[in-house]
């Protein structure tokens, strides 16, 4: 699906969009890596809060790999990732193209690393994948199921807020979180550690057991903070967080 149409579109290093987006202060040290970083450009008057650009290498074996770019930070002040009428470079480098990129000496062998890599592949297709827009509609042909991720974080993280803020909380919130937790974690086999569900939930397939995953990993997030300021102040910080109340439904 090519989302030219919907005002959303990729530019690669030989493009005059490209071009004119670099910026002239950046240090240049990471120039090696632009012809395989793309611009991202929302020209549309919608803000977005999530995406995925998808880098296709078929290797010398004949064999595809996936490089992913998914921002989202959706418990953010500000959960907006491109905004209207602005523009992106992305890449695995993060800050590619700008002053802001780091100079420092691990920046420097990942810049190498992935270089030596591209350069080294017969065949790079990079897409734009999928895209959801601050009020939730969803887009894109989502090959690896981003959309379906990111609707299961947002219904997770507010399900559960609301499970033990709203109306009618479990009369033992803090029973209720270990057993969610822990009955998350000893469905697979060996169990996953608590800390380990976000990296899970990010790999799973289907918004199920996507959910279930995200689910318990909150839960084992607000223990956390059970545990560090007393059950009411916990609880009545999540009340009062306005992230899970502004969040959008996911949709087509």
């Amino acid at each position: 699906m090519d989302l030219r149409a919907e005002g959303l579109a990729l530019y690669t290093s030989e493009s005059a969009e490209f071009e004119s987006a670099l910026d002239e202060k950046r240090d240049k040290f990471a120039d090696d890596l632009l012809p395989y970083v793309v611009l991202l450009k929302n020209q549309t008057d919608r803000d977005v809060i999530a995406y995925s650009v998808r880098w296709m290498v078929q290797n010398t074996a004949g064999k595809p790999v996936y490089h992913e770019v998914t921002p989202f930070q959706f418990r953010s002040v500000n959960p907006v990732v491109l905004p209207a009428g602005s523009a992106a470079f992305v890449s695995l480098l993060q800050g590619i193209g700008t002053a802001g990129l780091s100079a420092s000496e691990e920046t420097r062998r990942h810049a190498q690393m992935l270089v030596k890599f591209y350069e080294a592949q017969p065949s790079i297709t990079v897409a734009l994948e999928a895209v959801v827009f601050a009020d939730g509609l969803a887009i894109g042909d989502d090959r690896n199921n981003w959309i379906p991720r990111w609707q299961a974080y947002l219904d997770a993280d507010r399900n559960l807020a609301m499970a033990v803020t709203e109306d009618a909380p479990p009369a033992d919130v803090k029973r209720y979180l270990e057993e969610l937790r822990d009955g998350v974690c000893a469905e697979s086999d060996p169990p996953i550690e608590p800390a380990n569900l976000a990296g899970y939930a990010n790999r799973a397939v289907g918004y199920a057991a996507c959910y279930a995953l995200w689910k318990g990993y909150f839960a084992y997030r607000l223990l956390g903070a059970i545990e560090a300021k007393g059950e009411a102040a916990a609880l009545e910080a999540l009340r009062a967080a306005p992230y899970w109340r502004r969040y959008p439904r996911v949709h087509r």
